[in-house]
């Protein structure tokens, strides 16, 4: 009985032994998992935008940029913000001020845009006049009908410039302009994005007239699935239930707030039914006619000293094919070559028999760079504009051809099909038979 009950004393303690093991590793490996996660936290906040925004400093520097852009709203020449409408922001709608901008602070107006005539007629006529006079719409019958739509929407092929025709119309209509990306409404934080969302709105209803743009609208707006995150479809219910009741209350004047939602996208068929109904009023930005390719040249060289004999129309006929940003790399290309002339007569080389004109004078004597300070530019030429058409072409152009040659590139490379391996092993067979006989027969 006496070893019996020392071998029991004995399981017991290995027992007790192996539990506090247990319980002290267990211990030391969450110690070691936390110690972990704090340095990996500590190691990616420099990194994490969301992290750095939420700096005291980062805090104070977004304070003051929006008490500056109030500022500016409140003293605004053209249209200024009655002061009792910006108090008592939330912080949300203090943090969407730093996505506002003003028509003064908008260079571009349609006289800047070349071509789209009839887009711009109707743009006028449909939002610009009744935003700036609504007073006058709204005495007329049926004022109800003569308000602008909830929303718009600029259509078209990359680069025929929708942003650019969004910007004049803020500038021609002389709304406040609120430039929101998906990275101004997305927040991680549940709760947040809706509260963006409502900022949003209720910033703009303060600061009308106002734009709410959005550009390329179906990376946000796309047609809702079931596999979409409960985050974001949420945000998406929440900003169409706000866009729909946007002109039930009253603005500042009594009228239907005059806020509009102006989208901007490649791809419309991508977007959202629900979205596409909020936008009544679609506005097609093609590629440029010939006519249209005429006034977009003539506007981007406006200013630039031409050759007697530049023909604008010829220029135009050749350029088939040329967005409005296409367009510009082309004028870029031809501006270049009067300054690569120019400084080859300097250098004492010439640039079409390979010489390196550029590598020459970052190289070269203090006083051989001084001779560039008085330089004289010649005036434009055709030929500038035809040799800069072999190095700037249209970009979808580039990307097709680099697409297809891609693709015989991989065709060639192929394995063949079952049948075709089939094919010409029998034929090698056939061959080999074939010498054979001839072999055996002599």
């Amino acid at each position: 009985d006496g070893m019996m009950g020392e071998d029991e004393e004995l399981e017991r303690l290995r027992a007790l032994k192996l539990l506090v093991v247990d319980v002290v590793g267990a211990l030391l490996g969450l110690g070691v998992f936390v110690c972990g996660l704090k340095f990996m936290k500590d190691a990616l906040s420099g990194i994490n935008p969301g992290e750095a925004e939420n700096t005291p400093e980062a805090q104070k520097h977004a304070t003051r940029l929006a008490k500056q852009k109030l500022a500016a709203l409140v003293n605004d020449a053209r249209n200024p913000v009655a002061l009792e409408r910006l108090q008592n922001l939330s912080h949300h709608e203090v943090a969407m001020v730093a996505h506002v901008v003003l028509p003064a602070q908008i260079s571009t107006g349609f006289d800047d845009v070349g071509g789209l005539f009839e887009t711009k007629k109707q743009l006028r006529e449909l939002i610009i006049a009744p935003l700036e006079h609504a007073e006058l719409f709204a005495r007329a019958q049926n004022a109800a009908l003569l308000q602008p739509p909830k929303g718009a929407l600029l259509f078209g092929p990359p680069g025929t410039g929708k942003t650019m025709l969004a910007k004049a119309l803020a500038k021609e209509s002389g709304a406040r302009f609120l430039n929101l990306a998906p990275s101004s409404l997305l927040d991680k934080y549940m709760g947040e994005s809706n509260a963006l969302v409502r900022a949003a709105f209720s910033l703009a209803e303060r600061l009308e007239p106002c734009i709410i743009f959005i550009d390329e609208m179906d990376a946000l707006f796309r047609e809702r699935t079931s596999g979409d995150h409960e985050v974001y479809r949420d945000m998406k219910a929440e900003f169409l239930q706000l866009w729909d009741g946007i002109l039930s209350s009253g603005g500042s004047s009594g009228l239907p707030p005059r806020v509009l939602v102006l989208g901007a996208t490649n791809r419309p068929w991508e977007l959202d039914p629900a979205v596409q109904r909020r936008m009544p009023r679609a506005f097609k930005v093609d590629l440029p006619d010939v006519t249209e390719r005429r006034a977009v040249l003539q506007t981007l060289l406006g200013g630039v000293s031409l050759e007697a004999v530049f023909n604008w129309t010829e220029i135009a006929l050749e350029t088939e094919g040329f967005s409005g940003s296409d367009l510009k790399e082309l004028c870029r290309a031809a501006m270049l070559e009067p300054v690569i002339d120019a400084l080859s007569s300097i250098a004492g080389l010439n640039a079409k028999d390979g010489g390196d004109i550029c590598d020459r004078f970052s190289r070269s004597s203090r006083e051989l760079n001084e001779q560039i300070q008085g330089l004289v530019l010649r005036p434009l030429a055709m030929a500038d504009v035809k040799a800069a058409m072999q190095k700037a072409r249209p970009s979808v152009v580039v990307g097709d051809e680099y697409r297809e040659r891609v693709a015989a590139e991989k065709s060639a490379q192929a394995p063949a099909s079952d049948s075709e391996s089939a094919v010409a092993m029998l034929s090698q067979v056939f061959q080999a038979a074939l010498n054979q006989m001839a072999t055996n027969g002599n």
